[in-house]
């Protein structure tokens, strides 16, 4: 168990958590974001890819207020 706690990123600092949401867990390359908005279904979807590692590491559908 403590192998796994010294593993773990701490989150401590606003800092690096916008670091952790931006960039790619795999290689740093800043990540880059597309947003779709369906009116339809009042959301905007948002996707994030690595460019370097051309993998989708992110997405997420928002309700439009």
């Amino acid at each position: 168990m403590t192998a796994l706690k010294n593993n773990l990123v701490k989150l401590d600092e606003p800092l690096e958590v916008v670091e952790n949401f931006t960039h790619c867990c795999l290689c740093g390359t800043q990540l880059e974001f597309t947003h779709t908005v369906d009116y339809g279904n009042l959301a905007i979807k948002e996707e994030a890819f690595c460019p370097a590692c051309s993998i989708q590491t992110k997405s997420s559908t928002f309700t439009l207020q």
